[in-house]
């Protein structure tokens, strides 16, 4: 069996932009988010969970370099 959310109306989108954008506040970085989509596929079979997420975000070039030297990317 499988399970698919596919998250496409424009209120839900919304939504779930803010808590991401919430998230990211309280994680001290400012940036405007807006999910275009959201997929998640989950099969019983081999128990592993597929996402597929296509945001946008805007943020100052300091927020991001921030960022990139906290996840250890830069």
């Amino acid at each position: 069996m499988e399970d698919i959310m596919h998250i496409q109306s424009l209120f839900l989108r919304r939504v779930v932009s803010a808590v991401i954008g919430k998230a990211i506040q309280k994680a001290g970085y400012k940036a405007n988010v807006l999910l275009n989509d959201l997929r998640v596929t989950h099969a019983d079979k081999n128990k592993n969970v597929r996402v597929h997420l296509d945001i946008d975000a805007e943020m100052s070039e300091a927020e991001l370099v921030n960022l990139l030297e906290k996840a250890g990317i830069v």
